[in-house]
């Protein structure tokens, strides 16, 4: 487990930490900030794009083997 409030110290005026990472990561940075003066801490969050089911009985332009291509004859 990281020592977050050792790594940080102590408040300081004009410090301004900025943390993005996984959400448990967040929520104790934030603990640890809890005494910080108000807007010290700036947090990013991302959140993974949900995925639609994939559709199983749909038609498939691909359905049928496409037509052979020729390629021309070599010159003699």
């Amino acid at each position: 487990m990281l020592d977050l409030r050792g790594f940080l110290g102590e408040p300081r005026p004009g410090v301004r930490i900025y943390c993005c990472g996984p959400a448990p990561l967040l929520a104790a940075i934030e603990a640890v900030c809890a005494d910080w003066p108000p807007h010290a801490l700036r947090t990013e969050r991302f959140v993974a794009e949900e995925r639609a089911a994939p559709v199983r009985d749909a038609p498939s332009r691909w359905s049928s083997p496409a037509p052979a291509a020729r390629s021309p004859s070599p010159p003699t």
